[in-house]
């Protein structure tokens, strides 16, 4: 089962790329950035809802996967 972990991701949101930053991880939850460093920076903790395969959260209407595109 494929798990978050720290570091930058790569998604795509429809015809959007969203690039986002997993901060923290704990055992139920994950720390969020979208925008790192920009004028419209975001950040918020979210429930991690695991359903066997991966693990996935809600992030203002937006689903992150633990299994999307890790940025080296």
């Amino acid at each position: 089962m494929k798990k978050f972990e720290i570091g930058a991701y790569r998604t795509c949101l429809g015809e959007t790329e969203v690039i986002y930053h997993v901060e923290k991880v704990t055992e139920k939850s994950v720390v969020i950035t979208i925008h790192k460093g920009g004028k419209y920076e975001k950040t918020q903790r979210c429930k991690i809802v695991d359903n066997g395969i991966n693990q996935y959260c809600e992030f203002k209407g937006m689903f992150f996967e633990s299994d999307n595109d890790k940025i080296a």
